[in-house]
């Protein structure tokens, strides 16, 4: 599976889903995932930054947008190495992740 595929799949994966007639699930906000990190863009939050969440590791870390760097942390008792902080900045370099966090952006912050 080449990174287009993969791309692919989890546009897939995230797309509404069909529970039952006429309702319908999405993962708002959820731009993709990363070795247990979720990267979410919340609607009712100021600020051009979105979340980095490991439920697991109780962290949830701010980073700017667009320049994808750490703000601060929800709670700082669990905080994300400086070498995991440079494996978002890596993985936001690929051009298909930085287009969906950018358009997720634009979703929610219309106007």
């Amino acid at each position: 599976m080449d990174e287009r595929d993969y791309a692919r799949l989890i546009d897939f994966i995230e797309s509404p889903v069909e529970l039952e007639a006429g309702q319908l699930y999405i993962r708002k906000g959820m731009v993709a995932r990363m070795n247990g990190f979720r990267f979410v863009v919340y609607s009712d939050d100021h600020g051009k930054h979105f979340h980095i969440v490991h439920r697991e590791r109780g962290i949830n870390a701010r980073f700017s947008f667009p320049d994808i760097k750490l703000i601060d942390y929800k709670q700082e008792r669990n905080t994300i190495s400086s070498k995991e902080e440079n494996n978002i900045r890596v993985f936001f370099k690929n051009p298909i992740y930085f287009t969906k966090l950018k358009k997720e952006f634009e979703k929610r912050y219309r106007g």
